[in-house]
């Protein structure tokens, strides 16, 4: 077991090397060649650290007609990550859970109960952080992404090959570098979990049971409700989790086992929309791993509502575990 967690720290601290370099300014490695004046002094103010002054000129960027889309992409990157920053995140917290999680190199016995499911383990790392804020840096990250893609340029370049993770370097820019693409992973994952932790508390022990977490809030709210939050246009719990799961990729970083927790996850979240569809028809059921569930508009409203609860179990008992 020791030499298990030798070599994790191994791996894990080559990441943190090639990730942040020598320093520890999430934003070192970024294209520092903006032009005009407020984006020169979002990128001058968010490598001093400053990020409410680097997210002012950032917006003051976005507001300028006259702004490039390569300097709309670096704006949005860098609200992306002063957010995160601010709120005291960093690039690394997603690598140390994924890396507790590679079920190829450690063991169920090596991952204490606070971490026995991706969703609790993140949710111990981001408590301080806001739905509202870690939503907004996740939007930044995409919007970025979404301008990247007119540009038809990608994070590429030369790799360096360390044992089971594959980190690039030198990435060709205006592109979203390595560490971009791991701190929209990161934000995306985060309110994927927001979302999902919200109204429903996670079980642990149980290895993944769900309840409603009527605790948490003032009005009444049943099973459908929160099925209707999650899947609800236009940013549902699925959009967060495929662009999650599309920046780690696009990071190359991780290999796919190492995804494997948080791609299970993005299984699940899709599982919720055939759930929704089912739920609005009239004698709508839905299938799962454990059986049929009758959860359609002309069930009785407390059978319905523990059908779709029952069903969300389902769906997600597999996916909250180790």
């Amino acid at each position: 077991m020791r030499n298990v967690t030798v070599s994790r720290f191994v791996i894990f601290a080559s990441v943190v090397l090639m990730l942040s370099g020598c320093g520890t300014n999430i934003f070192k490695g970024l294209d520092s060649t903006s032009h005009g004046t407020s984006a020169e002094q979002a990128r001058d103010a968010a490598d001093k650290g400053d990020y409410t002054v680097a997210l002012e000129q950032a917006n003051k960027v976005l507001e300028n007609g006259n702004s490039t889309v390569e300097e709309k992409i670096d704006a949005k990157n860098i609200i992306g990550g002063s957010i995160l920053a601010k709120n005291g995140i960093t690039v690394l917290d997603l690598g140390a859970r994924l890396l507790e999680f590679d079920k190829g190199t450690v063991s169920t016995a090596d991952v204490s109960n606070a971490n026995d499911n991706i969703v609790a383990a993140l949710q111990s790392i981001v408590s301080t952080i806001s739905p509202e804020d870690v939503a907004a840096a996740a939007d930044a990250f995409n919007d970025a992404a979404d301008l990247q893609s007119t540009l038809g340029t990608e994070s590429v370049g030369p790799r360096i090959i360390v044992p089971q993770i594959v980190v690039p370097k030198a990435p060709l820019l205006p592109s979203l570098n390595s560490s971009a693409q791991f701190r929209r992973a990161f934000a995306n994952g985060t309110v994927v979990v927001k979302m999902i932790t919200r109204y429903l508390d996670v079980d642990v022990s149980d290895s993944g049971t769900i309840a409603l977490n009527i605790t948490a809030i003032a009005e009444s709210i049943t099973a459908r409700d929160v099925l209707v939050y999650l899947t609800t246009s236009p940013r549902t719990v699925v959009y967060y989790a495929n662009n999650c799961i599309d920046a780690l990729q696009k990071s190359k970083v991780f290999t796919t086992a190492q995804q494997d927790p948080l791609l299970s996850l993005q299984e699940s979240v899709r599982k919720l929309l055939t759930l929704r569809t089912a739920s609005d028809l009239s004698e709508g059921t839905y299938t799962g791993s454990s059986g049929t569930y009758s959860v359609g508009t002309s069930v009785p409203t407390n059978t319905r509502n523990t059908a779709i609860l029952n069903a969300m179990n389902d769906i997600f008992r597999n996916t909250l575990r180790k």
